[in-house]
């Protein structure tokens, strides 16, 4: 059976109805609902209840204080009522769209032994790059109708996500990697994660947490703050001509997800390879001469085809971890 888990709350609860409508489609029944309270008394739990109540789905769980806190405690307990499951693994604002059904999915990694899937963030932005409120009586497709690849080259961020796991395997905070466990290569699923995070508020929320990360000793603060800083840069906005970001229109399907997905496979094989490209996918597209001449000096013996298609027999995991640092550490 697949659970959907996920913890909710804090600004973008506008997001959880189509959240919950759009994995009901994908054939959802079990829902795991962690209502995320930052004290007491939060407001936030009456809006939490009015949607799930209206959608049928109840609320598992209320957990009250820090998010850095709860969160991959939550994720964790949440699971182990349901031992031998499986369970999509997705924040509030995050809808996963999978390229093959969930249960043909589950058959797949069940059959080959494989305890996880990966997925990649798809950055949704509004057509004018601002942050507008999001409108309840509207698509969320069709208010932020542009996919992006935002969040590697702009924060080093890591944008990989953990969407369906086993109830056994344990995943660090942000469900962006996985500490056990044997995942499905990348070269044969990665799902689309698209990322309806850019909204109303953002910014002010960025460095809001990039202060609070920093005064915990966390060295990720950067992340934040580095978003904050480039959309203030950019007049209170996401440019979306900038090369860096591939953005484009676009609804369920991105079209740069097959150079993203290249990308991700040649940064986990060889992540010497992986320095050259640090900025992100784009630089595959920008300087395919250059790309040619690192791949015939790294790897000589491997054809242009294979250099692209990975190991299969490769957990793809920890690639791009060196890549963060050094893009973490950099002047940028």
């Amino acid at each position: 059976m697949i659970h959907l888990n996920t913890l909710v709350g804090g600004r973008n609860v506008a997001t959880l109805r189509p959240m919950l409508e759009h994995y009901q489609k994908l054939g959802i029944r079990s829902f795991l609902i962690n209502a995320h309270l930052s004290q007491e008394g939060d407001p936030v739990l009456d809006e939490i209840r009015a949607v799930t109540r209206d959608l049928g789905v109840p609320i598992a769980a209320v957990v009250i204080g820090n998010w850095l806190e709860v969160l991959r405690r939550t994720y964790r307990e949440s699971r182990q009522a349901y031992p031998k499951d499986w369970h999509i693994l997705a924040d509030q604002d995050e809808l996963q769209v999978y390229p093959v059904p969930l249960l043909e999915l589950e058959s797949i990694c069940d059959k080959k032994g494989f305890h996880y899937v990966y997925g990649c963030w798809v950055d949704r932005i509004a057509a004018d790059g601002r942050f507008p409120e999001i409108d309840p009586r509207l698509p969320l497709w069709d208010q932020f109708p542009v996919g992006a690849f935002l969040s590697y080259p702009i924060g080093a961020a890591d944008p990989r996500k953990v969407v369906l796991a086993r109830s056994d395997v344990d995943v660090c905070v942000g469900q962006h990697l996985a500490w056990n466990g044997r995942g499905c290569p990348i070269s044969e699923v990665l799902v689309q994660v698209h990322h309806f995070k850019w909204t109303g508020g953002i910014i002010a929320e960025l460095e809001s947490r990039a202060e609070l990360l920093k005064q915990r000793g966390y060295r990720f603060h950067v992340e934040s703050a580095r978003f904050a800083k480039y959309f203030k840069e950019n007049n209170g906005r996401a440019p979306l001509r900038d090369p860096r970001i591939l953005a484009a229109i676009c609804s369920q399907n991105y079209p740069h997800w097959e150079l993203v997905r290249k990308w991700l496979i040649l940064i986990n094989a060889y992540v010497n390879f992986g320095k050259q490209i640090i900025p992100g996918p784009y630089s595959l597209s920008s300087n395919s001469s250059e790309i040619a001449r690192l791949r015939n000096k790294l790897v000589p013996n491997i054809s242009s085809d294979r250099f692209y298609e990975g190991d299969e027999n490769n957990d793809p995991t920890f690639g791009l971890e060196p890549l963060r640092q050094i893009w973490i550490n950099s002047r940028h």
